[in-house]
């Protein structure tokens, strides 16, 4: 099967992909193409829209740069330590896709988006794949139409708190041109043949790979720091840190000294609750700010484990980012979390917004550092498996090959 993927999209081939993406997927996404480029012909394309230069792993302040499609190497060269340019390097082409006008519905962002696909009709791809697709990018997709799009689904649907009407305007112009669709989770994959009626066919699940990419920052000096809890990521109400408050005041009625970090910046409109005060020597460590690549590596570093008491969710990338560190995960069952989250393997699962059931699977890895070791030993063998990119990028071209 390998030799065949191989011999039909290898590197001399005229078959191309066009791979789009942006700022907060950039994380994923240069995994991907980074093992795509060894089967595949790869057109990195990143669309940045004004408000994400400093967005998932773009750390960068706004440069001058004007709208339009630009060659992307030395871009990318200038924002990241050199150590990077073996994520794209075997590329056949960097293009970025800078908006400079916020509104989605504009006629100078019209024009970006039409230079964006005059540039994709320009490589002749055998395929367009999107991470996603923003509105912007939406309403250019009729000048696509003789090429085939596959389309990454990441939520099924919207977060609780966060539904958005650009959203769904852009996934009802998207899906209607879209050959085939690619789900994290077999629940994501569920939920969306329910909600959307697509032909199961179209459907393929493929789950994401650690995101070892994180590990770039991490510094050899950062020792883990005993007793310590993390929750960390863009803090939304479907995140269920008000669940972790409340187990993290039972965890300090019988256990003592340890740290809860709750680390990441809320979204617009939602404010952290107030904290109590812990007993027995137990502290709350807060940082409501956008964590840099730096931070987020140092505070895993730091951290005994992750919680992710959810209460709903596909899939999510702070899991894949503990794992990078070989961190376990408390995580709520629920969703597509359990795929990700093997139950006493790499984690504990516990029912979604019972605080008693978190504190009590806090204690069991706080007090259980062998229990700790062996899931960190679980995590490690996944990496070289099932969450390989390697391994996902196989998949995918699989998907590939099914449409052309």
């Amino acid at each position: 099967m390998i030799f065949r993927m191989e011999s039909s999209f290898n590197m001399g081939s005229q078959k191309q992909v066009v791979y789009v993406t942006r700022p907060s997927f950039l994380d994923l996404s240069l995994l991907t193409v980074e093992a795509l480029s060894e089967i595949v012909k790869v057109h990195f394309c990143i669309e940045i829209s004004p408000e994400s230069w400093q967005s998932g792993l773009l750390d960068v302040e706004k440069p001058e740069i004007d709208a339009g499609v630009h060659d992307g190497v030395s871009f990318l060269e200038r924002s990241f330590p050199s150590s990077f340019q073996k994520y794209w390097n075997k590329c056949a082409s960097i293009s970025l896709i800078v908006y400079t006008n916020r509104r989605s519905i504009h006629p100078d962002t019209w024009l970006v988006t039409h230079q964006a696909m005059k540039h994709i009709r320009k490589i002749q791809p055998a395929i367009v794949h999107f991470d996603d697709v923003s509105l912007r990018l939406a309403l250019g997709l009729f000048e696509l139409n003789n090429f085939p799009i596959v389309l990454n689904i990441h939520d099924a649907e919207a977060h609780s708190g966060e539904h958005n009407w650009r959203k769904d305007l852009s996934r009802w112009i998207a899906f209607r041109k879209t050959k085939r669709f690619i789900l994290h989770s077999n629940f994501s994959r569920k939920i969306f043949l329910e909600r959307y009626k697509v032909l199961n066919s179209k459907v393929t699940m493929i789950p994401l790979g650690i995101y070892s990419i994180y590990r770039e920052w991490a510094a050899a000096e950062m020792p883990e720091e005993p007793k310590t809890v993390l929750f960390f990521g863009r803090i939304s109400p479907y995140k269920g840190v008000e669940v972790f408050i409340k187990a993290a005041t039972l965890v300090a009625a019988s256990t003592f000294n340890c740290r809860f970090i709750i680390a990441g910046k809320p979204i617009t409109g939602y404010s952290l609750p107030s904290l109590p005060q812990l007993e027995n020597g137990n502290r709350f460590e807060i940082y409501q700010n956008y964590l840099e690549n730096t931070e987020v590596a140092q505070i895993l570093s730091r951290s005994s484990f992750v919680v992710c008491p959810y209460l709903d969710a596909s899939q999510s990338g702070v899991i894949l980012t503990a794992y990078a560190f070989n961190k376990p995960v408390i995580a709520s069952n629920i969703g597509g979390l359990p795929e990700y989250v093997l139950n006493n393997e790499t984690g504990f699962l516990v029912p979604p917004g019972d605080p008693h059931a978190l504190s009590e699977s806090i204690k069991e890895l706080l007090l259980n550092p062998s229990k700790r070791s062996g899931m960190v030993r679980k995590i490690m063998q996944r990496e070289r498996s099932d969450l390989n990119w390697d391994v996902i990028a196989r998949s995918i071209v699989n998907v590939y090959e099914k449409i052309v």
